[in-house]
């Protein structure tokens, strides 16, 4: 159990190896502080993933679904008529069918986009905070991104990746020293 107590600091101050034990304390911060950051960094990369699959057919306009299987049949009965032109010798006729089918593909290609575009579907409009892993809306106003940039958690974790990567110069300044103290 650790505590903080004036009498143990100043033992701690005054002890020659307290260099040593700092070290040690640092790493264990570091540790637990790697172990917060990693979890928010989860988190953050479940909620992009969210956002940026695709929607299933159920969330997809219906007049876009329609047009798309409409599509897909149209594609299907030319590949047949190509591949018949092209077994009774008429190549020319079945690769201007091909070409057809190539524009539908595209065409078909184009509404895929568009429908799982996240800007274009309102509930992917979202964004992640790249600090605290919270979900965001795009049309945020000002003052609510304000109230975000604010909060306990989001200040919590920028304080904690501030406090991690002044631990990990420390942490390369020590090994730093180490190594020329070797080279010594």
């Amino acid at each position: 159990m650790r505590r903080h107590d004036q009498f143990f600091k100043n033992q701690y101050l005054k002890d020659p190896n307290r260099e040593k034990y700092q070290r040690k304390f640092e790493q264990e911060l570091m540790d637990l502080l790697e172990s917060l950051i990693a979890e928010v960094d989860n988190k953050m990369k479940k909620s992009l993933e969210r956002i940026e699959a695709p929607l299933p057919d159920s969330e997809k306009p219906k007049d876009v679904v329609e047009q798309i299987r409409i599509i897909d049949a149209s594609i299907q009965e030319m590949i047949e008529q190509a591949e018949k032109l092209g077994d009774i010798g008429k190549i020319e006729e079945s690769e201007t069918i091909m070409r057809q089918i190539d524009r539908l593909k595209e065409q078909k290609g184009e509404l895929i986009t568009m429908t799982e575009h996240p800007l274009i579907i309102k509930e992917k409009q979202m964004k992640v905070c790249e600090i605290c892993g919270a979900m965001q809306s795009l049309q945020d106003n000002e003052k609510r991104l304000q109230t975000h940039l604010e909060g306990k958690l989001h200040t919590g974790y920028a304080k904690i990746r501030e406090h991690l990567d002044i631990l990990r110069r420390r942490k390369l300044e020590w090994k730093r020293k180490i190594d020329e103290d070797r080279e010594k």
